[in-house]
């Protein structure tokens, strides 16, 4: 596709980040001479290959480098680290640019749009030739997030959902038993953050708070858990509007306004969620298997993990992932398959775990190397989780779009100015629109 057509093609904020992001990177593309690396006559295939993330991230990724190159001498991984904000414009960016890289990560919440606009390599056909990876081995959450019209453009390296992170000790001081229930319900649920939300010290004021607040993205695992959907199974417009859906939604707005459950912005300010799970002011925190590095060295606390609570029609949570795909631009795709099948075999998953970035997406790698054994904390409920009752969220092309009209309204929720049915009436025609392409210039 010529860079003019493709730039019709994606909404006018991305074409604004990708155009200036061209001016920086017409250096880079003189510099990578477009998309294909020079190396010396005879020697090995350099493929470049991306990724975002902090140093932790870095580490995990120059181990993999290190263990491919050792293997082999026939290609050389080099490593492409892309710092600050809009990873994935600056890869729209660089495409245009013709000098994207070889191999790529890429988030599950942009992807489908950037595969539809043509950034990626259908990967189907590597699939059919190489019997090395089939759907069966990869949690089928994880998986499915990178198809796009039956069509495989990528495959995910590793992934997380949402549980509840719980203060033992604050249970226990509460009168409740230190862990809840395997399979306690929403009323379960209720009861115990009303039980964990105390004033300590007689003032009339809360000082300790039962859960965090949530956002609306949070929220769809309950709306599935009240028999709703975020969207249609062809992803054409929104559900939210369905008295499931409500339900859910209502469900948490009743634990910020009806039980006070959740402290305001105002209440604890100047606080992030992690810090006031970690401080003793939150209770139960939501939030990935991505916090169990981060928590396990908490030593002042006595935590543990929590299934999500059933809700009146199923238990569910939502996954997320993170994938490998090749530019559709590279030069090297079969070099660069090589070095996706090694990120995805039993050593390179491995690695992963043991750094604690994730949940390695094949399953078999996930059991046999993501929960540690030396901690008492039962971190296999994420693997039972993805096994049973994790989903995956409707991640249409536009969604980077209609989140942020959700974002706004959903700010007015927490604040007490919207009710839940506020917040559909405003919501649904706006988003369905933009799913629609009706804003897009």
């Amino acid at each position: 596709m010529a860079a003019s057509a493709f730039i019709r093609t994606v909404p006018m904020r991305q074409r604004v980040q990708a155009c200036a992001g061209c001016l920086l990177l017409l250096g880079l593309a003189a510099l990578y001479g477009g998309s294909k690396p020079r190396s010396a006559a005879g020697g090995p295939v350099v493929i470049r290959s991306s990724f975002w993330g902090m140093a932790q991230d870095a580490q995990v990724w120059q181990e993999l480098a290190r263990r491919f190159n050792a293997r082999q001498n026939r290609i050389r991984v080099k490593l492409e680290h892309i710092t600050g904000q809009d990873y994935h414009a600056k890869l729209l960016a660089m495409t245009v640019g013709r000098c994207a890289p070889d191999v790529m990560a890429a988030d599950d919440e942009p992807f489908r749009n950037l595969a539809i606009n043509g950034l990626f390599e259908d990967l189907t056909p590597y699939l059919a030739r190489d019997r090395e990876f089939a759907r069966k081995d990869f949690y089928p959450p994880f998986y499915d997030t990178f198809q796009v019209d039956g069509h495989q453009y990528a495959l995910p390296y590793l992934g997380h959902c949402l549980l509840i992170y719980y203060n033992r000790d604050q249970r226990r001081a509460a009168g409740l038993s230190p862990d809840p229930k395997p399979d306690w319900t929403w009323d379960d649920f209720t009861h115990d953050a009303i039980a964990l939300t105390r004033d300590l010290d007689g003032d009339g004021k809360t000082d300790q708070f039962g859960m965090n607040q949530l956002s609306w993205f949070y929220c769809l695992q309950w709306i599935w858990s009240a028999g709703g959907r975020d969207m249609d199974t062809a992803m054409t417009h929104y559900l939210f509007d369905t008295p499931e859906a409500r339900r859910g939604f209502q469900f948490h707005y009743d634990q910020i306004h009806k039980y006070h459950v959740c402290p305001r912005a105002s209440e604890l300010p100047n606080m992030n969620w992690e810090a006031m799970f970690l401080t003793g002011k939150v209770s139960m925190f939501f939030t990935g298997s991505w916090w169990l590095v981060q928590c396990r060295q908490a030593k002042n606390i006595d935590w543990d993990i929590a299934p999500l609570p059933r809700g009146p029609v199923t238990r569910a949570t939502r996954s997320t992932t993170e994938g490998l795909t090749i530019s559709a631009a590279s030069r090297h795709k079969a070099e660069a398959w090589e070095w996706i099948r090694f990120v995805l075999s039993d050593e390179g998953q491995a690695v992963f775990a043991r750094y604690g970035r994730g949940i390695p997406s094949l399953r078999h790698v996930a059991w046999q190397t993501f929960p540690d054994p030396k901690t008492p904390q039962h971190e296999e409920r994420f693997l039972e989780a993805m096994d049973t009752y994790a989903r995956k969220s409707s991640l249409h092309k536009h969604w980077l779009e209609t989140a942020r009209v959700f974002d706004r309204e959903w700010d007015r929720v927490l604040l007490g100015k919207s009710t839940i049915d506020d917040f559909v009436r405003t919501v649904v025609p706006e988003a369905n629109a933009i799913v629609r392409g009706e804003d897009d210039l």
